[in-house]
């Protein structure tokens, strides 16, 4: 059997979760077939004195935040951003900013979906009142589905990109349609969806869900334990997980936004004097249809500005913390502020699954040409309901007319 570092081992389902020997074996117990023999220490991280947050408090707001608000973002968000990506894919996705909008939505549906998915352990131990197992989570981990967790990454990515064009519509709009062509946008959507999906797959490779068996106490549980990549190639997987995604990618997003957002906003109170001033001109000379495109250009803008502002409050706690994490040792899962690290992990995670599910609403109440096509869809489905239980009246009024009528012969013939 293979030998693994003590600091890096996580055990769950477990009274005790670090190992005082992983060599520790005992020949004369049989251990089940496929676990893992070790010996577990009675050390215990949670129950440190110094950690500012109990034990108890990390668990209710874990479970809070991973099975009950994920289960009610999980009904608001995968709707949602399905009609979203109608929605757009309908206005034209050859245009590049209803592209960059519906792979937003897909990505966005991707993290809260996949998050729910890796979450049901705690919401059938929630639900059935069973003690909680790493059933669907090993399956997840041990076959890289969770490799999917990428995608958090992606929708970053793209509410970069979207403040960006937005930004450069705003400043050169005759300019940007010529360097931003839609191919020039799939081109580097497509570039950045296959370098942080690959990135992430590597920080995936951390971890896998095994049988462990304690010959001390006979007890079986499976546990996150570092693999055999992660064991060989350590510093590169830290500097991927804890650097680049951790540190990098957020800050370099939050950056391009808030510049990008400051200096579109800055753009579009210039361009409403400017409007102001030239209004009656436009209405005298017949110049409303540049007016009016003007305006839709606009309006979609601001939209888009909502959704920024939104990703920046969402992103920069997260960002906080993991800047502040090389600077506390002991804020990790090997230190004294071992519940506090875990309540600030779900806090961050708190903050992911609601920025990927309420851009629906941002969309429906800022965006004009947005709200009617939702509504036209919705109109247009009763209508249709109404019509067609309408011809299905009519029909009936038909079939016993013409039943009435044949009877009313057969009683004249008789």
């Amino acid at each position: 059997m293979s030998t693994r570092p003590l600091t890096d081992v996580t055990v769950v389902n477990t009274t005790s979760s670090w190992f005082d020997d992983v060599n520790s074996t005992t020949d004369a117990v049989i251990p089940p077939e496929g676990c893992m023999v070790v010996a577990f220490s009675v050390f215990s991280p949670w129950s440190n004195p110094e950690d500012l947050v109990s034990f108890k408090t990390q668990q209710n707001f874990n479970k809070f935040v991973n099975v009950y608000l994920l289960t009610l973002l999980v009904l608001i968000s995968v709707p949602t951003n399905i009609l979203n990506m109608i929605v757009f894919w309908k206005h034209g996705i050859k245009e590049r900013i209803n592209l960059c909008l519906f792979c937003l939505a897909f990505a966005d549906f991707v993290t809260v979906f996949g998050h729910f998915e890796w979450n049901l352990d705690g919401l059938q131990s929630e639900v059935s009142g069973s003690t909680y197992k790493l059933v669907v989570m090993k399956f997840n981990v041990n076959n890289m589905v969770h490799s999917l967790a990428g995608f958090i990454y992606i929708s970053g990515f793209m509410s970069t990109l979207i403040a960006f064009e937005r930004c450069l519509c705003i400043l050169w709009p005759l300019r940007a349609q010529r360097i931003i062509q839609t191919r020039t946008t799939a081109v580097i959507i497509f570039i950045g969806h296959v370098l942080i999906f690959a990135g992430h797959y590597l920080i995936a490779t951390r971890w896998e869900v095994v049988c462990m068996f304690d010959p001390l106490i006979m007890q079986t549980t499976d546990a996150f334990f570092s693999s055999e990549f992660y064991l060989n190639n350590k510093s590169l997987v830290d500097l991927f997980d804890g650097i680049i995604f951790g540190i990098l990618l957020p800050g370099i997003y939050v950056a391009a936004i808030i510049v990008s957002t400051v200096v579109t906003v800055y753009k579009l109170r210039q361009m409403a004097e400017w409007r102001q001033q030239s209004s009656s001109a436009n209405s005298s000379s017949g110049g409303t249809g540049s007016t009016n495109n003007a305006s839709k250009d606009v309006t979609l803008t601001r939209m888009l500005i909502g959704t920024s502002c939104l990703f920046i409050a969402c992103t920069t706690p997260p960002l906080i913390f993991h800047a502040f994490l090389p600077f506390v040792p002991e804020l990790s899962l090997h230190g004294k502020y071992y519940n506090t690290y875990y309540l600030l992990i779900n806090m961050q995670q708190m903050f992911t699954y609601i920025n990927a599910s309420v851009n629906f609403f941002v969309y429906y109440f800022f965006g004009t040409k947005f709200r009617h096509s939702v509504q036209a869809m919705f109109c247009k489905a009763r209508l249709e309901a109404k019509m067609l239980a309408k011809k299905s009246a009519i029909d009936l009024s038909t079939n016993v007319s013409t039943v009435s009528r044949t009877f009313t012969k057969i009683s004249d013939t008789d």
